[in-house]
């Protein structure tokens, strides 16, 4: 398995959005959401317009190693292993439970988004990202690999994607976002709804202008 190359069509953008409805001539009559929400390839922008901060704010904030493992990080792992060891000892937790210390990579969050988004963080649903996250460095870049994220990447309240967020939130396009915007939005992902701008906005607001 862990040798099948990874099919990378299944990253096209355009997998998994909505339903588009047009004329003969290509006028879009109707746009269809689809299931899950999730965007298609009209709302899907470039690495090069996203503000560049915005990029590398996702990565301090979720895998600062990005750029040096091969999908997978070792002493992130290492170090959750012993945390869950250290928790079953203690409390004896459930298969379930026991994943809620990561080691995701920003490849590893890309593979659950595209395979399994919803599923259980098992330890068994872990193991099988770590092998798809491995298959999916492999044929793609690592800029690839943070496109991919960062137009699939929830942000709660409809928002699929950093250009869905950045208009969302605070009605501007991602390459305009400024530093204290981009830090509040590579967090946003981890819980949409503890983090939400809106309900919490004088709070943010004022963090905000603080971080810019």
């Amino acid at each position: 398995m862990l040798a099948t190359p990874f099919d990378a069509a299944l990253l096209d953008p355009a997998a998994g959005g909505p339903l588009i409805i047009e004329d003969r001539n290509g006028v879009l009559l109707r746009s269809v959401p689809a299931v899950d929400g999730r965007p298609g390839r009209e709302h899907w922008v470039p690495l090069s317009q996203v503000a560049s901060h915005a990029v590398l704010a996702v990565v301090a904030s979720e895998d600062q190693r990005f750029f040096d493992h091969f999908g997978i990080d070792a002493s992130a792992v290492a170090r959750a292993v012993w945390l869950n060891a250290e928790s079953l000892a203690r409390a004896a937790l459930s298969e379930t439970e026991v994943s809620r210390y990561g080691a995701s990579t920003i490849t590893m969050q890309l593979a659950r988004m595209v395979h399994s988004p919803g599923a259980p963080r098992t330890l068994s649903n872990k193991l099988r990202e770590t092998v798809l996250a491995l298959r999916i460095e492999r044929a793609l870049t690592k800029q690839a690999i943070l496109e991919q994220y960062l137009n699939r990447a929830y942000y709660g309240r409809g928002a699929y994607g950093i250009e869905a967020a950045a208009q969302r939130y605070f009605g501007k396009p991602a390459a305009a976002l400024s530093a204290g915007e981009a830090t509040l939005l590579a967090i946003l992902p981890r819980s949409p709804l503890s983090y939400d701008p809106i309900a919490r906005l004088p709070r943010w607001a004022s963090w905000s202008r603080r971080a810019s």
